[in-house]
Formats: C-alpha cells, sequence, structure tokens
C-alpha cells in the first residue's frame, strides 16, 4: 500500500514514517501542504495522513485538494487538538478518519490493516465475478471486530456489478455503518464528550464495557440485506437498538448544522448516492448505482435521504 505523510514536525514525520514501514507499506514524506500535493502528483499514494496545522496549506486545504484530485483516496487527519470546528470542517470535505495525538501503535496499525483488506481485495477483484446474487442476508454479532468479515464478505456478493472505485467506496461506508449499528444501535453508547470519537481504541474499549456492564446485548444482531436491483445496489442494514431521533439530524442538516454526534451519518453519506433512514432509526437502507447507470455525475448523485425527504449534501 502506498501512504504519504505529510507533516511539518520532524520527529513526528519520522515517528509515522518508520511505524508505517515496519507494516510492509511504501511511504513517502512532505513537509507540508505545498509539498504534499507535488508528492501527491509523483506518488500517487491510496492513503494519506496529514497533520492540520501546518505553514503554506493547513491539512484541511490539503484534503479538499487531495479529493478534488482523487475522491478515491482514503485521508486520515492527525491533529493534538479537540476542536470541534476542524472536525465538522473536515467531515465535510469527505475526510475518512481521524488519529489523535500523540497517536498509539494500536490505532494507527489497526487502521493500516483496514485500509490495506479494503484495497488489496479492491486491487483482486476476479473472485468477484462469480458470485452475483439478487438477494443476500446476513447476521453479525454485536461485535467490531467481526465488521471487516461481513463487509468483506457482502463484497462478494457484488460480482462486476460495480467498478473497483465504487467497490472502495461502499466497503468504507458499510464499515462505518456497521460500526454505527454495533456501537450506537444495539450496545447503545452514547459520549458525552463527541471528540472521543475520532479515538478508534476508546470505541472497542467502549463497546467491551458497555457488554461487561449488560451481557443479555451480546444476543442482539445486526442484520444485512443485499440487493441487486435494474440499476443499483442496495444494503438494508438492520439492528436491534431503540433507534435515534433522525429528524433531529435532518433539521440540523437542512439548517446546515453539523455535530460530531452525527459523524457515522455524515461520512457514511459520502460513500453512497443514497443513505435513506427508516421507521424509528434503527434501520438504514444505502445504495449504489451500477455500472450501466453513471451518467450523472458524482455531485448530482450524492444525496441523503431520511425518511421521505432526500437532501443534497452541504456544500463546502
Amino acid at each position: 500500500m502506498r501512504v504519504l505523510i505529510v507533516e511539518d514536525n520532524k520527529r513526528a514525520q519520522e515517528y509515522l514514517k518508520d511505524s508505517i514501514e515496519t507494516q510492509g507499506h511504501e511511504v513517502m514524506v512532505a513537509k507540508d501542504g505545498i509539498s504534499g500535493i507535488e508528492s501527491f502528483k509523483k506518488f500517487q499514494p491510496q492513503v494519506v495522513f496529514s497533520d492540520i496545522l501546518m505553514p503554506k496549506m493547513n491539512g484541511l486545504e490539503l484534503l479538499k485538494r487531495i479529493k478534488e484530485l482523487n475522491e478515491q483516496t482514503i485521508v486520515v487527519l492527525n491533529t493534538a487538538f479537540d476542536n470541534e470546528e476542524y472536525v465538522v470542517n473536515a467531515l465535510r470535505l469527505k475526510v475518512d478518519n481521524y488519529l489523535k495525538k500523540p497517536i498509539r501503535h494500536a490505532e494507527l496499525f489497526s487502521l493500516l490493516a483496514e485500509y490495506s483488506a479494503t484495497i488489496d481485495s479492491i486491487e483482486r477483484p476476479t473472485s468477484l465475478e462469480k458470485r452475483v446474487k439478487k438477494t443476500y442476508e446476513i447476521d453479525m454479532p454485536s461485535q467490531l471486530n467481526c465488521v471487516a468479515t461481513v463487509v468483506n464478505r457482502l463484497i462478494l456478493e457484488v460480482g462486476g456489478s460495480l467498478k473497483n472505485d465504487q467497490v472502495l467506496d461502499v466497503k468504507l461506508g458499510l464499515s462505518e455503518l456497521l460500526r454505527n449499528a454495533v456501537m450506537h444501535g444495539n450496545l447503545g453508547i452514547r459520549y458525552k464528550n463527541p471528540e472521543r470519537f475520532i479515538n478508534g481504541m476508546d470505541l472497542e474499549k467502549a463497546c467491551q464495557e458497555e457488554l461487561m456492564q449488560k451481557p443479555e446485548l451480546v444476543k442482539q444482531k445486526v442484520r444485512v440485506k443485499y440487493q441487486l436491483l435494474d440499476d443499483r445496489c442496495e444494503w438494508t442494514i438492520m439492528d436491534e437498538g431503540i433507534g435515534f431521533d433522525w429528524r433531529k439530524i435532518l433539521r440540523e442538516l437542512d439548517h446546515s448544522k453539523t455535530h460530531l454526534e452525527c459523524m457515522g451519518i455524515f461520512i457514511s453519506k459520502f460513500h453512497f448516492d443514497e443513505l435513506e433512514y427508516l421507521g424509528c432509526g434503527n434501520t438504514v437502507r444505502a445504495t449504489k448505482y451500477t455500472l450501466e447507470n453513471q451518467s450523472q455525475s458524482w455531485s448530482q448523485k450524492k444525496t441523503i435521504k431520511l425518511g421521505n425527504i432526500r437532501y443534497s449534501p452541504l456544500k463546502t
């Protein structure tokens, strides 16, 4: 996997470079946003780790430029600040994830393994061609460590219906939706300090603690139904939780408001052509249009629906 590191702090740059190289990945480094764009064009990385506060061009500007050059590039922002404004702005620019400084090996390696497996399976699609079904259902236990396995199994059913870059979109989007269904749906985890969402290890710990306190929750499942229709692929994800007030989220999106509590929804919607919450909010339907239905541009087709109302994403 090709990884670009954009970091103006020399020690942090060397730490990330050495750590990522130990996992067998090809690494290039840049000291600021301007040189980061130049390196991006030459190196064509699949994943970018960037600091936010840098001279010449900050991480948010870099994120915007990278997504304009290649919207499929996975971008992870590194920050030492619990600043909701930075997070919200980055979400609007379609950031893929966050790491909070100081970055721990466990968090970094976990992300690298997830992205490497996702990219590797996209670049070796031969096994997908033989496994297209009209419908497929799978139940997943309320465990975050099952998400990657379930997503890979669901992708096998897609076959050649989607392009490789679309498949990458779907894998990232399904991972986010399934994690939300486990954490916030079945386990009912709510954070008093939403900035903890950017710390992946805290999420794992929170899930384990919740299961220890309420062992009956381990019986709850997340059910996923996949359908291949004439012009699209659809995934319907249903958890066994009490749901959430998606109408409130709708109002906030309608008034150009975004909060960290909505981060999962905000990230997920950029990976699908349509996203629709149903009923009490414990069911979500995600849609990706198939190869023969790609006449509209990305900006025209990326929508979010809550209830029966369709909303375009917020403009940056």
